[in-house]
């Protein structure tokens, strides 16, 4: 009798027991190593295949991309859809905006604040790269049969929108990230 490749799969992820993962758990079996791995493993190996034909890193790809689907943003705004701080945002806007790809400006309702948005000859980029883009991320998925990447869809969205709701607290304080150094999150 044959076990089907799901179920055998099933069978080998240790992070199955009710109870949290088991303490022998190897460190590049945790989730967030594994999705971390995976993640740059894609934008390294797909996203950089047609990034760096037209002299671009997958980050400035990236955030060419988001600008052409989303139009003008606030920096801050972008930096949140992008998940980058605002230093490394930085850094590519003073690739990308000498280019000729993006501009910044200052926002008028607050003159702190920075609007980046996309000129047209990053939006003719971004049309000419979008079929590429997508042809890549086709053949990547094209490894999982549809009931595959629909789970995979569903549990990435499912886990994203706990982070964005602020995991349950089920052991201690939650840590937040300061200076440099964890410390405990006041509870009041």
């Amino acid at each position: 009798m044959s076990t089907s490749p799901a179920r055998a799969a099933a069978a080998a992820c240790p992070w199955l027991a009710d109870d949290g993962l088991p303490a022998d758990l190897r460190l590049e079996d945790y989730p967030a190593a594994m999705l971390l791995r995976l993640a740059q493993s894609i934008q390294q190996e797909l996203s950089a295949t047609y990034a760096r034909a037209h002299g671009l890193s997958a980050a400035e790809w990236r955030m060419l991309a988001r600008l052409h689907a989303e139009g003008p943003m606030l920096l801050r705004d972008l930096c949140l859809a992008l998940a980058m701080d605002k230093a490394y945002a930085s850094r590519i806007l003073r690739t990308l905006q000498p280019q000729g790809y993006l501009e910044v400006t200052s926002d008028p309702d607050h003159g702190r604040r920075l609007v980046v948005a996309i000129t047209p000859a990053g939006r003719a980029l971004a049309r000419k790269l979008m079929p590429q883009a997508r042809a890549s991320q086709g053949r990547l998925l094209q490894v999982l049969d549809a009931g595959e990447r629909a789970a995979l869809y569903g549990a990435v969205r499912k886990l994203q929108a706990a982070i964005d709701a602020g995991l349950p607290d089920v052991k201690g304080p939650r840590l937040v990230a300061g200076a440099g150094k964890k410390k405990k999150e006041n509870k009041a």
